[in-house]
């Protein structure tokens, strides 16, 4: 061990940018303590979803899945998140004087950070197009739609939710083909803090330093991914809002009890929260990965005043977990009940009555009729 140490110490003096790990010194533990907090709150949050999902027994539910894939997403991530805090604190402790053990965990955590950041991107707008196809059939039955699936429909929803889990592997593995066979753990002087959780950080003169050209890539990835993103649910949520009125319209001249301006109001209402929180958590993507690409280096961003960003990230990112559960499961009173409330009764009927609990918000006015 002590011969492996000086050969570490060695490598450490001649290869590792010691100003860049001393910069990233002074702001790493408090990022990385931000994003456990939020992470562990996230990981509360979509599982709370995932629970409620299972007390309902609506599982099967063709309707419940864009939600429940999203939480599951938001979990993966969370732990994700929790895990690269924790471990970078870890090697944080020994980043001058032995080789930890965790240090070919950094590269890993990285590439799936990305990679499933990019899958809760994808499934957002799954989630976005559910409600505005949904509305749109819902507008053409003139408010009154089928809860069954055809064999086309089922077979049209899992190709998508294909490509929502296998598109990110397929744009962001092809890049990794560089870092292939490289011994991680004894070319890396520690795992930086970084803008996709941690990665491992190396000198000039070392074969690591290709992961600052990944970083590059990926960071450029997430911006578009973003952005895509973003134009995407504003769009099919613009034209879900737009359908509600006119079938609402239709609804009220049937029923002059329904108090459509309430109704619009109160999924206006969801779907701005819903696409606040997915631009307050993904701007710090764009803004970095626009910075990367400028600067050509990931070491940019440990560098006053681009720090910022990081900060940034580390508050919001790790929490669009935590949030998406309070818009679409905390904020709705039957949803708390099922919580709160022990009563097996109540969770019966919940089942046959309130099947629109973990429904999207865009659909609920059909239980007002």
């Amino acid at each position: 061990m002590d011969e492996q140490r000086l050969e570490y110490l060695e490598f450490y003096n001649q290869s590792c940018n010691v100003s860049t790990i001393n910069s990233s010194s002074s702001f790493g533990p408090p990022i990385a303590v931000i994003r456990i907090i939020g992470s562990i709150l996230s990981i509360l949050g979509s599982t709370s979803i995932i629970i409620a999902v299972f007390l309902t027994g609506k599982l099967s539910n063709m309707e419940i899945h864009p939600l429940f894939s999203l939480a599951v997403g938001d979990f993966i991530l969370s732990c994700l998140w929790l895990f690269g805090g924790s471990l970078w604190l870890d090697t944080y402790q020994d980043r001058y004087s032995d080789i930890h053990p965790g240090l070919g965990l950094c590269y890993i955590l990285a590439i799936s950070t990305t990679i499933v950041n990019m899958v809760t991107s994808f499934l957002t707008i799954v989630y976005s197009l559910h409600a505005f196809i949904v509305m749109r059939q819902l507008s053409k039955s003139r408010g009154h739609i089928s809860r069954g699936r055809t064999c086309k429909q089922h077979l049209i929803t899992a190709f998508v939710y294909l490509v929502a889990w296998s598109l990110p592997l397929l744009l962001v593995l092809p890049v990794t083909e560089s870092m292939i066979g490289l011994d991680i753990a004894n070319n890396a002087c520690w795992c930086f803090i970084d803008f996709f959780n941690t990665r491992p950080g190396g000198g000039p003169n070392t074969e690591i330093s290709d992961s600052d050209d990944l970083a590059t890539i990926i960071a450029v990835y997430s911006g578009v991914t973003f952005v895509v993103t973003a134009i995407a649910i504003i769009a099919l949520y613009a034209g879900t809002l737009h359908m509600a009125r006119k079938v609402l319209k239709h609804q009220k001249t049937l029923n002059s009890e329904i108090n459509s301006s309430k109704v619009i109001k109160k999924l206006a209402g969801r779907a701005a929260a819903f696409i606040i929180i997915y631009l307050i958590c993904g701007l710090p993507f764009l803004a970095g990965a626009i910075d990367v690409w400028k600067e050509n280096t990931p070491l940019h961003l440990l560098e006053k005043p681009d720090q910022t960003i990081l900060f940034w990230q580390a508050i919001f990112g790790p929490l669009q977990g935590f949030l998406n559960a309070i818009v679409y499961g905390w904020s709705r009173p039957e949803f708390r009940r099922l919580f709160v409330t022990p009563c097996k009764k109540l969770r019966r009927r919940m089942r046959v009555k309130d099947t629109h609990v973990l429904i999207d918000s865009v659909e609920e006015y059909s239980y007002y009729h």
